[in-house]
């Protein structure tokens, strides 16, 4: 089974399979989800309609551009620092150091990569508070 590294409040969280769950890699920008339950690494989220209160947001979906080789986890890490910053303020409309929302992210591990999985996905959360609606143009 692949599975994509999840990073929230400095810690690894793990979703297995189970019922009303999506595939990581069927995630789409403005799709809302809550955390998993589990510490580790996900294969999978529990959907959530962004109008209902939820955890996350995607917020940008891009690839990983380097060598063929897995980079490790360290290198991709901060490459999708990197990326979700720059990606963060076009999205919520407000400067990442003036917002009180939050990026992670989703990067592939050593297993998906082998199968050709290069795409980091871009989270928005808000400490400990559920969102409501869309923080896409919200400006917070």
């Amino acid at each position: 089974m692949n599975v994509r590294r999840f990073l929230i409040s400095g810690g690894l969280v793990v979703a297995l399979a189970a019922c009303g769950t999506a595939s990581v890699f069927d995630l789409t920008v403005g799709d809302c989800f809550d955390d998993p339950a589990e510490s580790g690494e996900i294969s999978s989220v529990t959907p959530i309609d962004c109008a209902e209160p939820h955890d996350n947001e995607v917020y940008a979906l891009y690839d990983y551009d380097g060598s063929d080789e897995y980079p490790g986890d360290g290198t991709l890490t901060t490459a999708a620092d990197d990326g979700c910053l720059e990606r963060f303020d076009a999205y919520v409309g407000t400067a990442y150091l003036d917002s009180e929302v939050y990026y992670t992210h989703l990067i592939p591990t050593e297993e998906s990569w082998g199968d050709g999985d290069r795409e980091i996905v871009c989270v928005l959360y808000i400490p400990d508070e559920k969102i409501e609606g869309s923080l896409e143009g919200s400006g917070r």
